[in-house]
């Protein structure tokens, strides 16, 4: 067990709090929005995978952008979570009024893939401003044990009380939390000293050119890319599935819910007593590497047996990794660049990269799906795109040593 500096263990409990509020609020909704994608058509997924790349790319980014270079982080990521709570405190009020309707499945669907990626993506950078980069390695696997405890809560009260106001209510309550703590940390001292206290100032778009002149953070995106890619095929053949296994709404929400639990119950275990010393010692390409061998593993499992059964353990071993060992892997390789670059260049990365990446494999799983490929032929095909994943992983990694003894010396 790695020791936490007396100084620092005020700070790290908020950071817990903060991260279970946050993900509890995020997975209390994840089931209802896996079930509303099927319930607004699965021959539209391309379309909202594609609504969610537009949105991210014209309107968050300019405007993330805009904020970030205006507003110091003392104040933006507080205020950031009192938008959302209104956000989603409307969303409860539609469903509860409307029901759920095709539009305001499809709405929501869209408007979660945004949410998710965003408010994940803020937090994670604001933990790189609270603790840098030592506590990165140290501490991130700790606090991401946090955001998984409350990724498992979350989908537990879904299994239980699966109704689209009571679940809206609950993550606005959860995000309002989560909002107060990002205060509390704000106040304390933030790694870069002055930098913090004021905007980091430049254009809407800096954070695209910013991505562009970084052949290191090129390389992330790339990575995340082939990432997404796999991620979104393997959501599909769930999607897939699910829909001819599973005909009720509200048993595909207590579905989805389970296989959360499952796959956050596996990565608590790997975050308490792994993700801490693998980054120290590894840094993050043992799971940079190993993500995409486990996944590998799942689609040839798919490739011979493409049933219900081989999916769910598939999507919990795969999740359950990507959570405990690949996320904060992830977001350690954002804590050796600079803060504008952690703000507005991760921003574009996590958001916008990620999105065209789900986008573009949608598209080509819908065109594979239309010229008859089962899911079995489907899950071959993705097997090519993740031996490019692992290799871009492994590159990576060895990027990230040279950037972190730059940083250490």
């Amino acid at each position: 067990m790695m020791r936490v500096l007396p100084a620092r263990a005020p700070a790290l409990a908020v950071a817990f709090v903060y991260c279970f509020c946050l993900f509890a609020g995020y997975f209390v909704l994840r089931p209802l929005r896996d079930t509303m994608g099927i319930q607004g058509g699965i021959a539209s997924l391309k379309w909202l995978f594609t609504a969610d790349f537009a949105i991210t790319l014209l309107v968050v980014v300019p405007l993330f952008g805009f904020l970030v270079a205006r507003f110091s982080r003392r104040r933006l990521v507080p205020g950031l979570h009192a938008f959302l709570v209104a956000v989603v405190a409307l969303f409860a009020v539609a469903f509860a009024a409307l029901g759920a309707t095709p539009a305001l499945a499809r709405t929501f669907f869209v408007w979660m893939g945004v949410f998710n990626l965003f408010v994940v993506s803020v937090f994670w950078a604001f933990m790189a401003d609270v603790f840098g980069p030592d506590g990165a390695r140290r501490l991130y696997g700790r606090i991401a044990a946090g955001g998984t405890l409350g990724a498992m809560a979350g989908p537990a009260m879904a299994a239980v009380v699966p109704s689209p106001p009571v679940l809206l209510a609950v993550s606005a309550a959860l995000l309002a939390v989560a909002g107060g703590c990002a205060a509390w940390l704000a106040r304390g001292p933030l790694h870069g000293g002055t930098a913090a206290e004021a905007g980091l100032g430049g254009g809407l778009w800096e954070g695209v050119g910013r991505l562009a002149r970084s052949p290191y953070l090129a390389l992330v995106a790339v990575w995340l890319v082939l990432f997404t890619a796999t991620a979104t095929f393997a959501y599909l053949e769930q999607a897939t599935l699910v829909q001819a296994f599973v005909p009720d709404q509200a048993a595909r929400t207590r579905l989805f819910a389970w296989l959360d639990l499952g796959a956050n119950g596996l990565a608590l275990g790997l975050q308490l007593g792994a993700a801490g010393p693998l980054l120290t010692r590894l840094g993050p390409r043992a799971a940079l590497v190993g993500q995409p061998v486990i996944t590998a593993a799942g689609f040839l499992a798919l490739v011979l047996a493409p049933a219900l059964a081989p999916l769910v353990v598939f999507q919990v071993v795969r999740r359950g990794a990507g959570y405990g060992l690949l996320r904060p892997a992830r977001e350690a390789l954002f804590a050796v660049v600079p803060g504008v670059d952690r703000y507005k260049a991760k921003a574009v990365v996590d958001t916008a990269v990620y999105r065209a990446g789900d986008a573009a494999s949608a598209w080509g799983w819908a065109g594979l799906a239309a010229v008859g490929l089962g899911p079995a032929a489907l899950a071959a095909v993705a097997l090519p795109v993740v031996c490019l994943w692992g290799g871009a992983g492994w590159y990576l990694g060895r990027r990230y040593r040279t950037m972190q003894a730059a940083e250490d010396s």
